[in-house]
Order: C-alpha cells, then sequence, then structure tokens
C-alpha cells in the first residue's frame, strides 16, 4: 500500500495489473452453459494458423500485458502447446472470438508438489466480451484439467477488467500474486 501510494503521489498513472489466481480445492463449479450462439472448438479440430493468430491478436485488444503476434510466431509456439486443450470460441456467424490455453504444467506441479493444471489468461474480442462467455471458456478448462487429474488449478490474467476477475473470484478462485504496472509520462 505504501508504494502505491508514493507513486500516486508522485503522478505514476496504473496501466494494469497481471493477476496470478488459484482455484480452491473442492469447490462445487457451475455446469459449462455456453451463451447461445456460441461454441468452442478445440484447436486440434480447427487447424488453421491465420484463426489461431486471428484468436490471439483480437481476444486480448486492448488489454493491458498483450501485444501482437505473427503466424509465425504461433507457428513456432505451437509444438509446444496441446491442441486438445486450446480452445477457440466462434460466434454464430463462425467468426473466431475468443481463446483460452489449457494445459498440465510440470513445472507448477513442481513447485506445488501437486498435479496442477494452468490456464493462459482466457481471451474474448472486445464485441463479444461477456461475463458468461468468460465463464464458459474457463469453466471448460477447468472441467478438462481436473477430467486429467489436476488437483489444483492456477491461472493468469494479464489486464483484464475488475468485473472479469470478479467473477472469477466468486467462480472460487483466489489471487495469490498481483503485480501492478505503473508508468510516469514525461513532459517535455
Amino acid at each position: 500500500p505504501a508504494a502505491q501510494a508514493f507513486l500516486q503521489r508522485h503522478a505514476f498513472i496504473a496501466q494494469g495489473a497481471y493477476t496470478e489466481l488459484r482455484l480452491k480445492e473442492n469447490i462445487h463449479l457451475p455446469p459449462v452453459i455456453w451463451p447461445y450462439g456460441y461454441t468452442m472448438r478445440p484447436y486440434s479440430e480447427v487447424q488453421d494458423i491465420s484463426i489461431l493468430t486471428q484468436a490471439m491478436n483480437l481476444s486480448y485488444v486492448p488489454l493491458w500485458g498483450h501485444h501482437e503476434v505473427s503466424e509465425e510466431d504461433m507457428a513456432s509456439w505451437l509444438p509446444e502447446f496441446n491442441q486438445v486443450s486450446l480452445f477457440l470460441v466462434f460466434s454464430e456467424t463462425g467468426r473466431v472470438v475468443g481463446i483460452s490455453r489449457v494445459e498440465h504444467s510440470p513445472e507448477r506441479t513442481k513447485v506445488n508438489g501437486i498435479s496442477t493444471g494452468y490456464i493462459d489468461a482466457p481471451g474474448v474480442v472486445p464485441q463479444h466480451r461477456r461475463l458468461d462467455l468468460y465463464r464458459a471458456l474457463v469453466l471448460t478448462g477447468i472441467r478438462w484439467l481436473q477430467e486429467q487429474g489436476c488437483a489444483i488449478v492456477e491461472m493468469e490474467s494479464w489486464g483484464d477488467k475488475l468485473e472479469v476477475l470478479k467473477m472469477y473470484r466468486e467462480l472460487g478462485f483466489v489471487d495469490f500474486r498481483q503485480l501492478v504496472c505503473y508508468q510516469l509520462d514525461f513532459v517535455g
């Protein structure tokens, strides 16, 4: 709190936050309900790098902590991703409108000493950002991880709006780390 007050007193402005969350254990989760007209397909069924790149770029505009990627970037990362749990959301017109990458994490499992799943910053394109769509995307990821035997589920959020973070907490996630980025503009 003292650091935040110091920064604000000296005209630094909060730009966004990185929040790491962990799902409470033994919590009852609601069913996955996709809003009318939206469907989810794993990338293993889509197999189109241009659609994947479009999803990655559009789903995070203009959220802090994200940057534009190229098809070459996506192609280089794709071998490291589990394509069955790389979820894409499509609107009723067939356009990609969301993305979430979910995986069993050996690194987090080692740190936690128990099988740990990871959800990488679910994203939805601005025109379709609705809490029920984010909720369905996150619940799909949680269910998939639980089916894989993950005892703990951790998730990262980069620049999400407060109402999205609140919804995650209502599902049973708790913050275990938050870093806020501040910026000072020099007038010259």
